[in-house]
Order: structure tokens, then C-alpha cells, then sequence
């Protein structure tokens, strides 16, 4: 009998036990897939891009990278999803420029991808991010005129199905006002090729000029 209820507690204890410490369980699995694609980079490409006074600018990349990571439900149960995020990264060749394509997954499948164009050197030391940011993959925006064009055409030579954002997030720190370097007002983005031109607030622009694998 002893033996009996010695047994009968711990299996009590041990269904106590998750109820105590809080339920903590999957949910859901939502990984990117074929969302991948809408980056076309592998990473470790060089990117160059001609100004308009006909200067080149350099971008080198230093890989691709995804990864899993969990985003909690919001009803305090302490539930949660597994994500997926990808990224990559290019740094100017006089490191004073970074472009930053990541996309994620976010709890209930939710997608996101953000194009950014950051400005890591000026006499104040602040870091100024400019993001393109897309909630949805961009064949949902193919009959949105504020952000799709049928063709762009870049440094002599037409591209289609091009999504041009002028709808910038600007983010820095201290704050964005310290940000009078080069400022993008518009990026073009297809996903073919990636990132096509910057058109900047002073009237400058940068069209991409070749891919180097």
C-alpha cells in the first residue's frame, strides 16, 4: 500500500510540475521555404553601383545565414512558435556603407522582409538605418502602383517587375536628425537581381552596375 501511494504521488507530482512552471510547448512551425527566394543574393557576391557623377561604389558580401528562433504567444502562457529568419549583409569597400536584406517568419506565419541602406560613419559616430520594409511577398504588391513598376530603366538597360519604395523608415542613434550624410529617399528592388538603384534627397542617385559572383 505504501509502495502504492509513494507512486500515485510522484505521478502527481510530476503533472503538477509543467502546471507550476508555466506550460511552455510548441505551437507552430513556420519556416520561409520558398520566401527565400525573394532574396536573390547567395551572400557573398560584389555589388557595384555607379553614381551619377560617375563614380563606383564597391559592396562586398560576407555570406548568408538562417537561422530558428522562437516568438511567444501574447497570452502570457509562455507557448511559442518556431521562426525562421535569413540575411545577409554587404559592406562598402571604405566601410562607410552597409546593405542589410533579411526576411523573417513571425509567430502565426506572419512575413516580413526589410532592405536597408545604413550609414555607419559620420563626425557625430551615429549609425543611420533607411529600411524598406515588406509585410507581404511581393507578388502581393504586383497591382499596388505605390510600390510596383513595370520596368525601371538602370544604367542603360531596362529591368521589369521592379518594387520601388519611397516610404523609408528612418531609425539612428541619437536620432535621425544627425543623419545629413547620404540620405536614400526611394530603393528599387526586383528579385532577380536585387537591389537596382538608390535615388538620394540631394538628387544623387547610385544604379547598380554589375553582380560579381
Amino acid at each position: 500500500m505504501n509502495s502504492l501511494l509513494t507512486f500515485l504521488k510522484i505521478i502527481l507530482i510530476c503533472l503538477l510540475i509543467p502546471i507550476l512552471l508555466g506550460c511552455k510547448k510548441e505551437i507552430g512551425e513556420y519556416l520561409l521555404g520558398d520566401l527565400k527566394r525573394q532574396n536573390p543574393y547567395d551572400g557573398t557576391e560584389t555589388l557595384l553601383f555607379i553614381s551619377n557623377s560617375n563614380d563606383t561604389i564597391k559592396f562586398y558580401g560576407n555570406g548568408r545565414y538562417s537561422k530558428l528562433f522562437r516568438s511567444y504567444s501574447d497570452d502570457n502562457s509562455g507557448n511559442y512558435y518556431i521562426n525562421e529568419s535569413d540575411e545577409c549583409r554587404f559592406r562598402s569597400d571604405d566601410e562607410d556603407y552597409e546593405l542589410f536584406i533579411h526576411i523573417s517568419t513571425h509567430k502565426a506565419s506572419g512575413f516580413q522582409m526589410g532592405i536597408e541602406f545604413i550609414e555607419s560613419y559620420n563626425p557625430e559616430q551615429v549609425t543611420c538605418e533607411f529600411r524598406s520594409v515588406y509585410y507581404a511577398q511581393f507578388s502581393n504588391y504586383e497591382n499596388n502602383n505605390e510600390y510596383f513598376l513595370d520596368s525601371l530603366f538602370v544604367n542603360n538597360q531596362f529591368y521589369f517587375d521592379v518594387f520601388s519604395d519611397s516610404s523609408l523608415l528612418v531609425s539612428s542613434t541619437p536620432s535621425h536628425s544627425n543623419c545629413y550624410g547620404l540620405r536614400p529617399s526611394v530603393i528599387s528592388y526586383n528579385i532577380t537581381y536585387g537591389i537596382l538603384k538608390f535615388d538620394f534627397d540631394d538628387g544623387s542617385a547610385w544604379e547598380l552596375k554589375e553582380i560579381i559572383p
